[in-house]
């Protein structure tokens, strides 16, 4: 029979799970009442961090206009504003930013996630009386990143691609600007003898993928395939065909501008690899990849591990003659000017690539690049007027007041224009306009086969065959063979991701992405899954006060109840978010669909990803490192500390072993990044100025040395966690057991050996399970410094789950891979504290 008491405790129980249950949803109704009227969030993000005092000033601004309305600025810097993007998507469409640079994550605009901006091009912007198409000038907007007609992307401004080139060096040299391939070979080698590195070029992943290296090799695919233009391009017939504005279409490969208007058909493309007439193996991109070569070996050494700033500054310091640069380069150089001394300023000339002669495969002479900078897209949410208000801001940006604020701030704060500005009405400073020209006239790239229509995974694959390549690690057969089979593997996705029926007359339209959320399952209803928590929790609670004897109940009750926000903020924010990994591993989620129950496939797919699987044997050569760093060092640091006998003096050494803690990590990542530099790095200038200049090499850049140079990162790798967790307890070790063993030894290394090691075997099991798991999740390094780089080098299984979900969009299959090394890591933590207790005699 229940006593008294029991029912007692039990009411408290239930009455403390209601309160649980019903005060924070009756607070927050009664907080809201009480707060003045939710204002309306427009979310923008960009990667133009120049331009970030004028979006903030053009935001203020429209805020004034509009006191209802909060514009919430992001800025990131390079890719990471794709993996911003797709982690927002993840949480939630609501979540993601209303406006940002499309062109960042590309092909949304054929999966339905973007507003098409035509119909709004002819409505009248309300900020200057005239249609919103009119606020640009100079410009046809169709021109630029438009799909099936419609344009998805708006340029604020324009960029274009030059070789910048030191006139001194020139006029030193007598050399004048190449007017064919050969010469600019020769003007090359001329450049090398004179002592000089002939072209500054980064070469990680982001310059292969969208910079230097990936300009090159798009504007080679363009000079000898040109001639598939014809094939590829939209035809009479194909829905994305314009009778009016394509039927001028002719092919003349001597006019640079001859294919501007004409899109490529997408479906054109896929059916021609599938048929073979586009080979990734044919002579044509023999050649391609043979002029690259040729041309790479006068790029600066170590350059497949430099970045642009790298290379920029080689430039800057006229260790290079030549540098293949954007065009807002001019500001970085006139800056730079500006603040140099007079014997170090040199002037500078703008030129492009020239003609390759003498080759019956090149179809006419290479083309450059002029196409938007800051593309600006617009995500599609289910709400017609928040649309509108999105599309205002756009419009209010697009004014001339709000172009010449992009102008005047971004200059006044030292930073640079991406290139002229496409809004009306800008006064742009004196000479820069002639500055630009020197850009122009090159025409524009059609054919660029880095990856496939830039679907992310094949983009990936290519970066990392051509460092290969580049590297010297495979040859070029080997390299277009796997260079074929990942663009076939990428055709087989982007027909599944796009569900192409593989005819050009027809648009294939993807099924509307509209899914109805189910109540009853937990990792689709956030309430239903906190309610679950909190049962369960108050479950457990309630059979344990039972279980308590009579007299601790009460304090076991107040014990429970003050657990509880804890508990169910633990529960919420990390136990549910890894239960939740765990059951997408199991769904076919991604960009494209929601997710689909699928079993265990992805799970077999790590087991056949050869990235994956390559990336293990990294982890396991970092995880060794990692635990002898952590146990090793640290514990020989403490031993010398204790070996100072004064106790100030013990106490200052102490201090400098823990200072480097109070460095956020990722600027000890910058540092060493920095000392690694091939060029101006700390490490091989010292090399050379001790005349050991044969062992300064490409630290990051060559596949035998980037690993082991992430491994010495941190030297001499005395963590402080470490060290004083075995301080403290060397310092616990009883005078009276040493004592007792000197009278058996005095040997210090004895000592050592058979007393100290054995009595701190908890802490290192401590730290050896802490080192485990930092070195299996650890990316932050491999990410900053190397990209996984060259090729595979540093590639490892944490990278992997990185790129799977948030550069390419595949969620699920993310999530798989995270959940094996949740297992790894489990598995490798099991097997270390059953070890340890076995060596410590408790099994």
């Amino acid at each position: 029979m229940v006593s008294i008491l029991q029912l007692s405790l039990s009411r408290v129980v239930l009455v403390f799970t209601m309160l649980a249950c019903w005060l924070p949803a009756t607070l927050a109704g009664r907080s809201a009442s009480l707060l003045p009227a939710k204002k309306e969030t427009i979310r923008f993000a960009t990667d133009r961090t120049n331009y970030k005092a004028a979006f903030e000033e053009i935001a203020r601004r429209y805020e004034a206009l509009h006191p209802n309305v909060e514009i919430e600025l992001t800025f990131t810097t390079g890719n990471q504003l794709a993996t911003y993007v797709r982690t927002r998507e993840a949480a939630g469409l609501e979540l993601m930013p209303d406006i940002y640079n499309g062109n960042m994550t590309k092909g949304y605009d054929a999966l339905g996630k973007w507003v098409a901006l035509t119909p709004y091009l002819e409505q009248t912007n309300p900020y200057t009386g005239k249609k919103f198409i009119d606020s640009f000038r100079e410009l046809n907007v169709y021109e630029f990143d438009n799909y099936g007609g419609e344009l998805y992307m708006l340029p604020l401004d324009l960029i274009s691609v030059g070789i910048y080139y030191n006139k001194d060096i020139f006029e030193e040299l007598e050399l004048r600007e190449p007017q064919s391939w050969n010469e600019l070979l020769d003007t090359c080698r001329a450049i090398k003898a004179a002592g000089y590195t002939p072209f500054s070029m980064p070469g990680d992943f982001s310059s292969i993928w969208a910079g230097n290296i990936g300009w090159l090799v798009r504007a080679l695919n363009d000079a000898y395939l040109r001639d598939k233009i014809p094939l590829l391009a939209a035809q009479p017939g194909d829905w994305d065909f314009d009778p009016i504005a394509h039927s001028d279409f002719t092919y003349d490969p001597a006019n640079p501008f001859f294919d501007r208007q004409i899109p490529l058909n997408a479906e054109r493309v896929i059916n021609g690899i599938e048929s073979g007439k586009i080979d990734f193996r044919s002579e044509a991109f023999r050649r391609i990849y043979l002029r690259l070569q040729e041309l790479s070996q006068f790029f600066q050494k170590g350059y497949i591990g430099s970045d642009i700033a790298s290379a920029q500054n080689a430039f800057m310091r006229q260790e290079a003659a030549m540098m293949l640069a954007g065009s807002q380069f001019i500001f970085t150089h006139d800056q730079y000017q500006k603040n140099s001394a007079p014997d170090r300023r040199f002037k500078t000339g703008v030129m492009w690539l020239p003609p390759i002669q003498d080759d019956p495969l090149v179809s006419g002479p290479i083309r450059g690049f002029f196409n938007g900078g800051t593309l600006l897209s617009v995500t599609k949410k289910p709400d017609p007027e928040h649309e509108r208000r999105v599309m205002d801001f756009l419009m209010f940006i697009a004014t001339p007041e709000s172009g010449q604020l992009l102008h005047d701030l971004t200059l006044e704060n030292g930073y640079n224009l991406s290139g002229p500005l496409t809004i009306k009405g800008v006064t742009m400073l004196p000479g820069l306009e002639e500055q630009y020209q020197a850009f122009g006239g090159n025409g524009v790239v059609k054919l660029e086969f880095r990856g496939l229509f830039d679907e992310q995974k094949s983009v990936g694959d290519f970066v990392v065959h051509l460092q290969d390549y580049l590297g010297g690690r495979t040859d070029l057969d080997r390299f277009l063979e796997a260079y074929d089979r990942s663009m076939k593997e990428a055709v087989l996705r982007l027909r599944a991701n796009y569900q192409y029926d593989l005819d050009p007359t027809t648009r294939d339209f993807l099924p509307v992405r509209e899914r109805k959320t189910d109540a009853w399952n937990p990792f689709d209803n956030g309430l239903l899954a906190i309610a679950i928590l909190l049962s369960a929790y108050c479950v457990f609670a309630f059979a344990n006060i039972l279980k308590a004897k009579s007299e601790h109940r009460p304090k076991a009750t107040i014990g429970f109840m003050l657990l509880t926000p804890t508990i169910l903020l633990l529960l919420v924010f990390n136990y549910w978010p890894a239960i939740s990994s765990i059951y997408f591993s199991l769904t076919d989620w991604s960009s494209w669909r929601y997710p689909n129950f699928i079993g265990l496939k992805n799970f077999s797919r790590v087991l056949q990803d050869d990235q994956f699987l390559f990336g293990l044997l990294n982890m396991l050569i970092l995880l060794i490192a990692s635990v002898i760093k952590a146990t090793v060092f640290p514990f020989f640091a403490a031993q010398l500390l204790l070996c100072v006998s004064n106790t100030r003096v013990q106490r200052i050494f102490r201090g400098i072993l823990l200072f480097p803690t109070l460095v956020p990590a990722i600027v000890i990542v910058l540092i060493w990044k920095n000392l690694y530099n091939p060029t101006s790095g700390l490490i091989n200038q010292t090399l050379v100025a001790i005349g050991a200049e044969t062992f300064a090499s490409s630290w990051l850049g060559e596949h035998s040395l980037a690993l082991a140079s992430i491994i010495f990162m941190g030297f001499p790798w005395v963590g402080a966690i470490g060290l004083l967790i075995y301080l403290a307890s060397l310092m616990n070790i009883s005078d009276d057991i040493k004592d007792a063993y000197a009278l058996e030894s005095d040997s210090t290394l004895a000592r050592i050996r058979n007393i100290d090691i054995p009595l701190v075997r908890s802490e290192t099991r401590l730290l050896i399970i802490l080192a485990v798991i930092g070195s299996i999740q650890e990316i932050q390094a491999i990410l900053l410094m190397t990209g996984g780089g060259p090729g595979l080098s540093t590639h490892v299984p944490a990278y992997s789950m990185y790129k799977e979900a948030f550069l390419y969009g595949n969620f699920g299959y993310g999530a798989a891979i995270g959940t094996v090394l949740f297992l790894f890591i489990l598995c490798v933590t099991l097997l270390n504290l059953k070890f340890l207790k076995k060596s410590e005699g408790y099994s």
